[in-house]
């Protein structure tokens, strides 16, 4: 991130919760399922499938990459099969601030620690997972701001956090900064954000003081007024059921930054390449557009 500062903006915002219910019955309870049935196909049924690609690039103009990406899949079929599970993360450190690398690190790797022990493993424990996941997610946001706290001006850190959680066809954000998580609906072909920058410009935009054009050369776009920096922070989140195909896409501002919603998009939904190179290609192209920043990207398909 080009040296990002967080500035004091008061907002509130609104997000739904939605506990997992027993992980022996129903465990999303009596959510609305988008998902059609899947029919038999010259024999063999089709079982739901996730897979990811992911790829982290320093780019052309850094020293040090301060990004990091994670990305997780677990599926078992056969007679009692898992429910699909997914973790897509990429956070991005703050280039103003010296320890970014580490401070988008241990945010990442606690984030998906947690998510494994208090989500995944009682799935395939078949254990009951109570609590909202939202709040799981939540509550390990915070706890990864915490670990990154110190009290050494000259050891500060900071990171934006961009989380996906897929669980059979629902989809679960939290999100801090301006890493960006962004929905392809392989049933409608359309590409829609679903994550809301926390800067300065997106401020602007908002109140109609400027525009979408305006705001991607304006010199203060890269300003931050929300991050994880060691203190409590207010996490957006988010809830949604999935279509029944399609690509869930995280990737830092090095990449959104320098390529096209629509470039994205063709890139994303087309039918050349694998995954890892659809994900190879848009590192290339941001380079291409004139990035000076890391280029991350995750991508999770799936199909249900």
């Amino acid at each position: 991130m080009d040296n990002p500062f967080l500035v004091n903006v008061n907002r509130q915002e609104k997000a739904d919760t939605e506990p997992l219910q027993d992980a022996n019955s129903s465990l999303l309870g009596e959510m609305q399922d988008s998902t059609t049935r899947l029919d038999y196909m010259g024999g063999v049924r089709e079982e739901p499938f996730i897979q990811t690609a992911q790829h982290s690039d320093i780019g052309t103009h850094r020293n040090q990459n301060e990004d990091t990406a994670f990305s997780l899949v677990s599926l078992a079929g056969g007679e009692k099969p898992l429910m699909p599970f997914a973790i897509s993360i990429v956070a991005d450190g703050m280039g103003g601030h010296a320890d970014g690398a580490d401070a988008s690190k241990s945010v990442a790797t606690y984030m998906a620690q947690n998510l494994i022990s208090r989500i995944l493993l009682p799935l395939m424990q078949e254990s009951p997972v109570n609590d909202p996941v939202h709040n799981i997610m939540k509550q390990a946001a915070l706890d990864a701001s915490r670990i990154i706290h110190t009290s050494d001006a000259s050891q500060l850190g900071g990171t934006t956090l961009t989380c996906g959680v897929i669980i059979k066809s629902r989809l679960f954000l939290a999100h801090v900064g301006d890493s960006r998580a962004y929905l392809y609906d392989g049933v409608k072909e359309t590409m829609s954000q679903i994550t809301k920058d926390h800067t300065y410009v997106q401020q602007l935009i908002d109140s109609g003081e400027i525009t979408e054009e305006e705001a991607a050369i304006h010199p203060k776009r890269n300003l931050l007024y929300r991050a994880i920096t060691g203190g409590d922070v207010e996490i957006d989140l988010h809830t949604s059921n999935l279509p029944r195909k399609g690509i869930l896409a995280i990737c830092s501002d090095g990449l959104w930054g320098s390529v096209s919603d629509e470039t994205m998009q063709q890139i994303i939904s087309g039918s050349v390449g694998t995954l890892q190179q659809k994900c190879e290609q848009l590192i290339a192209l941001a380079i291409q557009g004139g990035t000076t920043d890391n280029i991350s990207v995750v991508l999770t398909e799936f199909r249900f």
